[in-house]
């Protein structure tokens, strides 16, 4: 099938929540759309709310953080755990992702240190006696050289065996992770360690996997692999052509793009509903920089005509625009983009800097959208008061 670049774009926003932003309501909500993308990728990154946080907030209406919170240490449904980098899946997941423990675990063997394994049994045995502990709990005051520098051993240790799978996060207090025994958290069903037949179903289920992460995705060397360990270009090809002649993926012709793309064939026999169901109002949504959407960066260019980088590792006087910049998505189309910040202890939201894209009009409909996403933002952050809108409308 052969579509247009507007319908491809339309569909994408579609499966992301997006068409209709801010239109999930409930706790449930969110698990159905966390079951649907697999993951939710996490950073320690925080201007404006953690990446999962600015990823829900603009899926959610009247979306709070404690949202997340509850389903990961009260509800214990979500766990945290290495994916696309660090991130957030379902608990009911955990076996899958045995092997990524073990890869990740494999990874840091160079920098393998005998302290750290010398005090595993000594931290494992302080869990059982007193339950879920942080760091600071440990007597252990020595330092070590580990994976990203000098560390804290009892920091360390606690790395080591959360890479492994054997602790689990349990809570936080702030920024600060409290873990437990993984046995004590997950059920037991799920702490099985061998999942898969063979390779090549190991790279299947973690290629269609990565796919339904974004919803729409072309066979090529991109960001949204990262992650999965070994998966060369060769193995990825065996995957897509395996998964395509089981009918799980179905390949797209988009108009004026060399490559093509694969969808899910259960979104693909709904395709043309998808498409004539979109949406006619238009509403503004704030966009994660690492959110799922995101992921492939060409991809997004290619179809929307929005290039886009994130700019926090880039030197100040290297960035093209600023540090934590959101891109600005109006109905099917990115308008803008704007740097924001926000002072927690004023309550304060001030937006830094606001960057047209080319050739976008200034109605009073899109300025409209504007600012009722802005108000929206303002209650998911507790901002009591926006600095710099004067910024906003300027064109």
């Amino acid at each position: 099938m052969k579509i247009s670049k507007k319908e491809a774009l339309k569909y994408l926003l579609w499966y992301q929540n997006l068409a209709k932003p801010r239109s999930l309501k409930y706790k449930q909500d969110i698990m159905s759309f966390i079951k649907k993308v697999g993951c939710i990728q996490y950073d320690p990154l925080n201007t404006v709310g953690y990446n999962p946080n600015l990823v829900l907030q603009s899926r959610v209406k009247n979306y709070h953080p404690q949202m997340l919170y509850n389903l990961l240490y009260e509800d214990k449904l979500l766990v945290d755990g290495w994916d696309k980098c660090m991130s957030i899946y379902s608990r009911d997941e955990w076996a899958y992702f045995s092997r990524v423990r073990e890869m990740s675990y494999v990874n840091r063997t160079k920098y393998n240190n005998s302290q750290v394994k010398n005090a595993v049994d000594q931290v494992k045995q302080v869990i059982k006696d007193k339950g879920p502990i942080c760091s600071i709990d440990l007597d252990i005051s020595d330092k070590v050289k580990w994976f990203w520098g000098s560390a804290k051993l009892a920091r360390a240790v606690l790395e080591y065996l959360f890479v492994r799978g054997e602790i689990v996060v349990h809570h936080k207090v702030g920024t600060r992770k409290y873990y437990d025994l993984a046995e004590n958290v997950i059920a037991k069903e799920h702490l099985v360690t061998h999942v898969y037949e063979s390779d090549e179903q190991y790279f299947e289920w973690y290629v269609l996997r990565r796919l339904k992460s974004i919803g729409l995705l072309w066979n090529r060397a991109s960001d949204a692999w990262l992650g999965i360990h070994n998966l060369k270009s060769g193995i990825r090809n065996k995957a897509f052509n395996s998964l395509k002649q089981q009918i799980i993926l179905t390949e797209v012709e988009v108009e004026s793009i060399k490559y093509n793309f694969y969808l899910p064939t259960e979104y693909y026999n709904i395709f043309n509903n998808i498409i004539s169901s979109f949406p006619k109002q238009k509403k503004v949504s704030f966009i994660a920089p690492l959110d799922n959407l995101m992921w492939d960066r060409k991809l997004i260019n290619e179809l929307f005509n929005f290039e886009y980088t994130w700019e926090v590792y880039t030197p100040a006087a290297k960035r093209k625009y600023g540090y934590y910049v959101l891109p600005v998505l109006y109905g099917d189309k990115f308008v803008a983009r704007f740097e924001p910040r926000f002072n927690k202890k004023s309550k304060q939201l001030v937006i830094l800097n606001w960057w047209w894209q080319k050739n976008v009009r200034l109605s009073k409909t899109l300025k409209e959208a504007i600012e009722q996403a802005l108000d929206d933002f303002c209650k998911y952050l507790g901002a009591v008061e926006l600095i710099g809108r004067g910024l906003i409308f300027k064109l």
